[in-house]
């Protein structure tokens, strides 16, 4: 039998995507391919699919807490991935548990669906930035979540340094920006406190996006959980999402989802 605490473990705490795409069910998923894992709590209930989001339900407090507990007593895992937090309650519940507890924390600080619907409050942002931020290791906004959240407009690679900077000062550690709504090739910016790091990779032509963002998170989280350094994983991580991005397929009358669990010959196939 092998010893249980041999098995790298992370965790997430994000909402609960009905699709399958994105959110808590995409980080298992991408967990998993990292051979990692997964553990998750649920912030928020959703109810999507491939067209849109049509409601949100955020979990309550003592729900948030209750689910990290009972994980932290068993199953205690070293970095956490934090998705979608649904109101201000639930950016207040896990800036505390963060606070009282030694986990490290990648935040993807999700402010809206894709297709335009918000998943956090104007309250809830607020929070965020002033409560949840200074607990955060590596933060990874997209650029509208950027501009929310530092005030820089952001146009071109320099004001994207200028948004790294500034959302360092907020309290963050590091960050990894975004430039997929960017026209043409995306390159994100990775900033470590010090040093600047461009990240290129070709545009890639389909509609198939759905857990884009989530998929990043959880890679980097998954990387830093098995021992990688920061750097490497966030590299790695990138060229991972290219490739899942590649694997993504239609599913339903909308955007599919990207594919974490590319490497799976028999993935959409019955065997």
């Amino acid at each position: 039998m092998s010893n249980p605490s041999s098995t790298p473990v992370a965790l997430t705490l994000a909402g609960a995507d009905s699709s399958g795409g994105a959110g808590v069910y995409a980080d298992l998923k991408t967990f998993a391919a990292w051979g990692v894992h997964g553990t998750a709590v649920i912030t928020a209930v959703t109810a999507q699919n491939s067209q849109g989001c049509e409601a949100v339900h955020p979990v309550p407090e003592a729900t948030i807490k209750a689910q990290f507990d009972a994980l932290y007593q068993d199953m205690k895992a070293p970095w956490c991935k934090i998705g979608m937090l649904g109101n201000a309650t639930g950016v207040g519940a896990v800036a505390d548990l963060l606070q009282k507890n030694e986990v490290r924390a990648v935040c993807d600080p999700v402010l809206r669906s894709t297709t335009g619907r918000d998943l956090l409050d104007e309250a809830g942002a607020e929070k965020l930035k002033s409560q949840l931020l200074p607990h955060v290791f590596l933060l990874t906004p997209n650029l509208p979540e950027a501009e929310h959240l530092c005030g820089v407009h952001v146009t071109d690679r320099a004001s994207q340094k200028e948004a790294c900077l500034r959302l360092v000062d907020l309290g963050v550690h590091q960050v990894l920006l975004k430039g997929g709504h960017h026209q043409g090739d995306p390159v994100d910016v990775y900033y470590d406190g010090t040093d600047f790091l461009e990240l290129h990779a070709p545009r890639q032509n389909t509609p198939h996006t759905h857990g884009t963002g989530c998929v990043l998170s959880a890679a980097i989280t998954a990387g830093l959980t098995l021992g990688l350094e920061t750097a490497q994983a966030v590299v790695q991580a990138h060229a991972f999402v290219q490739k899942a991005i590649f694997a993504g397929y239609p599913c339903g009358a909308g955007a599919g989802p990207i594919n974490p669990l590319f490497e799976l010959p028999s993935f959409g196939r019955v065997p």
